[in-house]
Parts: C-alpha cells; sequence; structure tokens
C-alpha cells in the first residue's frame, strides 16, 4: 500500500519493474503449490453441502438457454418457481456460473469435481497482485514474502477446496490493491475489480467507500464507475424478480442464530419469502444484539487466523504503525481506510454467522498488514537485515499450511469414497428415469447429480410439510413427491472445513 513508501516510512521505494517480478515469483510459487495439493495429494474434492455444487446448477441453466435459473429450491423462494421446478437464482452472484459455464461444458458431471482448479486459479492471482502491490512499495523480495503469505494462508486453502467465491474475492481484492498502490493510482480499474469481484462476494461493495476513502475526492467518481459498470445489470435484474436491487438469499443470515430463528433455519423457512423479509427482519430486532456479542468474539478469532494462525495480530501492528506514519500524504486518511476495509468481514460474521469465508476474501489486506508491520519492527536497515524480518512470517505460517495441506488431503479421501456410493445410489433417480420434484437434505448435489428440481428441506422438515391432498401454494405437500434422500449419518462425513456450512448441519 501507499503507506508502505509514505514520506516517513524507513522503506526504499524500489525501481518499477520491481513489482512484475515479485508478481512471476509469487504466481509460480503459487502454482507449485496449488499443483502439490491438487494433482500431488489429491486435495479439493468437493463436500456434498458447499455452494460450489449450486454455481454448477446456475451454470447448466446457461447452457441450456435458461438465464440465471437453479434447481436447488431453496424454501423461501418456493413461490417463485416456474412449470420445470425451477427458481431464479437470488443466493449467489452471476460471475462464478458465467465463468463456470465453459468448464461445465467441456467437463459434463465432473465439472464440480474439478472446481478446485478454478479456484486455485484465482488464488495464484491473489498472491501474485498482493506482491506486485507491496514490491511498489517495498522491494521484491517483500514483495514475494506477501504473495507467499497469501498462498500458504490455510484459510484460503480451504476455500479453494470447498468454495470458489472467497477465493475469486481475493483475487479481487488483490487486483484492486495493486491498482491503488500504483504511484498514480487507477480509480477506475480499482472500482472495476471490487464491482467484479462483489459479483462473487457481495461484500466487497462494503469496502468499495473505503478505497474511495483511501484515493481521495477526486478519485470517487471513476472509482463508482469501475463498481457499478458490473454491478448495474444485476441488481436491475434482481430487483425486477425480489423488489430490492441488494436482495440475496444470504440476507436470511441477518436472522439466523438467535431465539426465534436457530441455527440456520431462515433458509429452510417456506414461511419467509422476501416479500416478508423486512417484517421479520424488524421483528426480531430485540434479539439481533444478543446474538451480536455471541458473534462478535468469533469474528475477532477468525481475523487473527488471517492469514495464517497468530499472524492477525501482526496485521493489525502493521495497521497501528500505518497510523503512527503521521499526516503526510493523507497518511493518516489512509489508514483509517485499511481499518475500515479490514472491519467489513469483521462486522460481517459478527452480524450473519460464525465463517471464515467472509475473512478469506480479504486475505491480501491481511499479508500486507503483517508485512507492514515487519517493515516497521525491521527499522532503518539494510536489505539483509531486512529480509531476515520478513520471512518470519513466512515461516510461522508455513507449519500451519503444511498441516492444512494433510488435512485437505484426508478430507478428501473420505470424500471420495462418500461422493462415490452416492453417484452409485442415485443412478436410479436421475432424470429421465425418476423426474419430478424430490426433497433431500443435500440438495445441491442431489440436484446436480440427477438433473431433477430438489427442495432443501430436513427429514424432520419434510415430515412437517403438509399430507398429500392439502393444497397449500406457499410449500409442498409430501405427496408432491415420495422422493426423497436423507442421510442419518450425514455428520459422519468430514465437517465442511470452511465454516458456516459446519454449524448448519443440524439446520439441515
Amino acid at each position: 500500500m501507499r503507506s508502505v513508501h509514505g514520506r516517513r516510512s524507513v522503506v526504499t521505494a524500489p525501481a518499477s519493474g520491481n513489482r512484475a517480478g515479485a508478481g512471476t515469483i509469487a504466481a509460480a510459487f503459487a502454482a507449485l503449490w496449488w499443483a502439490l495439493d491438487l494433482a500431488v495429494l489429491r486435495g479439493g474434492t468437493p463436500h456434498p453441502l458447499d455452494d460450489t455444487w449450486e454455481y454448477g446448477l446456475v451454470a447448466r441453466s446457461l447452457l441450456a438457454g435458461h438465464g440465471f435459473r437453479t434447481t436447488m429450491l431453496h424454501p423461501p423462494l418456493w413461490a417463485l418457481r416456474d412449470a420445470a421446478g425451477t427458481v431464479p437464482s437470488l443466493v449467489h452472484g452471476p460471475l462464478l456460473s458465467v465463468i463456470g459455464a465453459p468448464f461445465v461444458a467441456w467437463l459434463g458431471p465432473a465439472a464440480i469435481d474439478r472446481a478446485a482448479w478454478l479456484a486455485a486459479a484465482f488464488a495464484i492471482v491473489a498472491a501474485a497482485f498482493t506482491a506486485r502491490a507491496v514490491a511498489r512499495g517495498a522491494g521484491v523480495l517483500t514483495g514475494v514474502c506477501a504473495g507467499a503469505l497469501v498462498t500458504l494462508s490455510p484459510m484460503l486453502l480451504r476455500m479453494v477446496h470447498h468454495d470458489v467465491a472467497p477465493a475469486a474475492g481475493a483475487a479481487a481484492v488483490a487486483v484492486a490493491l495493486d491498482q491503488i498502490a500504483r504511484p498514480r493510482p487507477r480509480a477506475f480499474a480499482a472500482g472495476l475489480a471490487l464491482g467484479l469481484g462483489a459479483l462473487a462476494r457481495p461484500e466487497l461493495l462494503a469496502a468499495a467507500p473505503f478505497a474511495a476513502l483511501y484515493l481521495g475526492r477526486s478519485a470517487l467518481a471513476p472509482l463508482a464507475l469501475g463498481v457499478l459498470l458490473p454491478v448495474a445489470p444485476w441488481a436491475v435484474r434482481t430487483a425486477s424478480i425480489a423488489g430490492a436491487p441488494a436482495s440475496s438469499l444470504s440476507a436470511w443470515l441477518l436472522l439466523a442464530y438467535t431465539r426465534s430463528h436457530p441455527g440456520l433455519s431462515p433458509l429452510w423457512d417456506f414461511a419467509l419469502p422476501p416479500a416478508r423479509f423486512p417484517a421479520a427482519l424488524l421483528a426480531a430486532l430485540p434479539e439481533l444484539p444478543a446474538k451480536w456479542l455471541h458473534l462478535a468474539p468469533r469474528a475477532v478469532k477468525h481475523a487473527l487466523l488471517a492469514p495464517a494462525p497468530g499472524l492477525g495480530l501482526l496485521a493489525a501492528l502493521g495497521l497501528a504503525a500505518a497510523f503512527g506514519a503521521g499526516h503526510a500524504g493523507g497518511a493518516r486518511r489512509r489508514a483509517w481506510a485499511a481499518l475500515g476495509a479490514a472491519l467489513v468481514p469483521v462486522a460481517l460474521v459478527t452480524l450473519t454467522e460464525s465463517s471464515e469465508r467472509y475473512v478469506a476474501a480479504f486475505v491480501p489486506l491481511w499479508a500486507m498488514g503483517v508485512i507492514m508491520a515487519m517493515c516497521g519492527l525491521a527499522g532503518p536497515r539494510g536489505p539483509a537485515a531486512r529480509w531476515r524480518w520478513i520471512v518470519v512470517p513466512v515461516a510461522l505460517a508455513l507449519p500451519f499450511a503444511l498441516a492444512a495441506l494433510l488435512a485437505g488431503m484426508h478430507e478428501s479421501a473420505a470424500l471420495r469414497a462418500w461422493l462415490r456410493q452416492e453417484r452409485a445410489s442415485l443412478a436410479t433417480r436421475a432424470e429421465p428415469a425418476r423426474g419430478g420434484l424430490a426433497f433431500s437434505d443435500t440438495p445441491d448435489f442431489v440436484a446436480w447429480t440427477t438433473g431433477r428440481p430438489v427442495v432443501a428441506v430436513t427429514l424432520d422438515g419434510y415430515h412437517a410439510l403438509p399430507p398429500s391432498g392439502m393444497h397449500d401454494p406457499a410449500r409442498p405437500a409430501r405427496g408432491d413427491s415420495t422422493d426423497t434422500w436423507f442421510h442419518a449419518d450425514l455428520r459422519a462425513l468430514p465437517a465442511p472445513s470452511h465454516g458456516g456450512a459446519a454449524d448448519a448441519l443440524p439446520a439441515r
């Protein structure tokens, strides 16, 4: 960041060519790391509760010419289904489905099994552009270490294995930081990166105002234009369907984990369609402070675990050093901007659920904070002495990264065996052999595997549906389909390691 090479910084600005060298080295290291993980150790097998299956469902709908629709039916969206049993995609943004569509066309049913390679590509971009951004103000080796911290983040590894979206968000954040850190910042390019990233991780929209604060008033218009250019069409489409441009089923997490809505039950509630959500949120307001007090320490814990356990504290020290850089060149304003951006994922965890995926998208920012802290601790030393300080966080991250790598290998082996057995059992349930509506506690996976519309319910939730012959437009009846796919032993699977979804198991 620019504060690394501010007027009072101890780090000498390198030649402009350094950033390209740092990015290339960081990308090469990241490529080797992910090749070891995904090709040699065979990590990255998707969990049946991962969101990646639904990205594939929407991609499949795009390829069929049906637009952004899905055969995974979330109960709140039941009333929006069409004659084919599909509902509009109102959970995830369009970016990953659009990018994934060619891979679905190429690989067919095997596309989701290999989705970790797409996530790894985003992680390589995140490492390379983080290295470029840091190298602009602190030199090649320092930039390479920042990129290495992104690659070695256990948090990012779990995202690569199980959720492409945070990896895509991390890539967008890194590109934006690189554009902001230029001697002559490119506000429009930074805004475009954040806008595209917001189509995968909407919380990046909340970071955009802090990018504007960092750049100053003159950059507001081009930054806003860059953000709105990709976001506006999706917002218009969402407003036409759900009545609000920012409507997303992810907002239902604001109600989750309260006395009236325990666990993730809002996501499985037929009585909470989009039209009723504002009233439900208003009614739940008295219960929300208790939830926030409960989740706030967990939000801080996730922040301290980024980019690797314990290094979050160093990132905080780096931010404190930025505040101590004085007022020269707007250093204090930029420090406030960095603090605001860092608090976005912390606030989201506090308001929604305890999931590290919110922090994972901001791992490049955390890596830069760690490097700023080490540059400050190194003081006005020579390059060799400063290098010894810079490699310390990389050395601290490496054992945790290797442990996460091995854990992912064992998890993937167990998941491969489970998926193989499930697919063999579901072979007789696929279209056109059976057809019609189905109910499942692993709905994304079952919908992808069978090609059928699948309602997301627990077994208890299914039995609570009205019996056959009782018409209720707000929810299906059990007699609408006797085809169910529930799991008494779902907890025998490795818990989703990316956070949040593990808490979803009781609700499913």
